[in-house]
C-alpha cells in the first residue's frame, strides 16, 4: 500500500488554493456578472438551474486549467534559467574566408586548392568547448565539395601573412588554429576567435570561383551550429 507523503498534502493543498483563486475570478469576473445583469434587465432572462451548472462546471474546468497553466509557465521558465546555466549556446560566424594559391601544410603534396578562413564560435550559454567540426564548398553550379582540414602549420611558423589582391594583407596567429582550440574552454559570454586551412584534393581555384562555404561546428552536447559565407571570388594571391 502506497504511503501518502507530507510533501503530497502540501502540493495538494497549494494546487487547491491555486484552483479557489481563478475560480473567484471566474465567479466574480467582470464579463460574466456584466453578462447575466444585461439577460436579465433587457431580456427578463432568468438562467436555468441547468444553465447555472454549465456555467459552473465551466469555471472549475477553467481554474483547473489556469492553475497548471499557471504552474506550467513557471516550470518553463525555470527551466530557461536552468539551460542557461548547463547547456552551451554556440554561434559559429564566419568572419572571412578567401582561396590560396600556395601550398599552406607542405604535408600535403596531392595537387589541389586551398581555402583559408576567420572564424568565430560564441558561446552564449554555459561553459563548452569544440567536440567536432565540418565544411564544404557548395559551388555556383550546385556541386557539394567536401572539405579536408588541414592539421596546424608547423610549430616553426608562429605566424602567417595573407596576402590579397590590391596589396592588403592579413596575419595570422599558428595558436588561433581552429584545431589546436577545440578543447579550449569557451566561457559564456564569450568568444573564441580562430582560423582554419581546407583542403580540397584534385580541384583548381577557377572551378571554386564564387562559392559558399558552409562550417558545422559541434560542442561538447551534440549541439551543432552552423554557420555560411557569402559567394567567395578566387582573389587571393598567396600565403607565406
Amino acid at each position: 500500500m502506497a504511503i501518502i507523503s507530507s510533501e503530497f498534502f502540501n502540493d495538494l493543498s497549494q494546487w487547491g488554493l491555486a484552483v479557489i483563486e481563478h475560480w473567484h475570478g471566474w465567479v466574480s469576473g467582470g464579463i460574466l456578472a456584466f453578462g447575466l445583469e444585461l439577460g436579465d434587465r433587457f431580456w427578463d432572462w432568468k438562467p436555468s438551474k441547468r444553465t447555472y451548472f454549465i456555467i459552473l462546471a465551466l469555471g472549475l474546468f477553467y481554474s483547473m486549467f489556469s492553475a497548471w497553466r499557471d504552474e506550467h509557465q513557471e516550470n518553463k521558465e525555470r527551466q530557461k534559467k536552468i539551460d542557461a546555466l548547463s547547456v552551451p549556446d554556440f554561434r559559429t560566424r564566419i568572419e572571412w574566408a578567401t582561396f590560396s594559391s600556395t601550398n599552406v601544410n607542405q604535408s600535403i603534396q596531392q595537387s589541389g586548392a586551398w581555402l583559408i578562413a576567420g572564424i568565430t564560435i560564441e558561446n552564449h550559454g554555459a561553459p563548452s568547448a569544440i567536440r567536432s567540426h565540418q565544411a564544404y564548398l557548395k559551388l555556383s553550379s550546385g556541386e557539394t565539395v567536401a572539405a579536408v582540414f588541414s592539421g596546424p602549420p608547423s610549430i616553426n611558423t608562429p605566424s602567417m601573412n595573407l596576402n590579397y589582391s590590391g596589396g592588403a594583407s592579413t596575419i595570422i596567429l599558428r595558436e588561433d588554429y581552429l584545431l589546436l582550440r577545440e578543447n579550449t574552454p569557451v566561457a559564456t559570454n564569450s568568444a573564441l576567435p580562430s582560423w582554419v586551412a581546407l583542403f580540397f584534393p584534385n580541384r583548381k581555384l577557377e572551378e571554386l570561383d564564387n562559392s559558399v562555404l558552409h562550417v558545422t561546428i559541434t560542442d561538447y552536447n551534440n549541439k551543432e551550429t552552423p554557420a555560411e559565407s557569402p559567394p567567395l571570388p578566387c582573389n587571393c594571391l598567396g600565403s607565406h
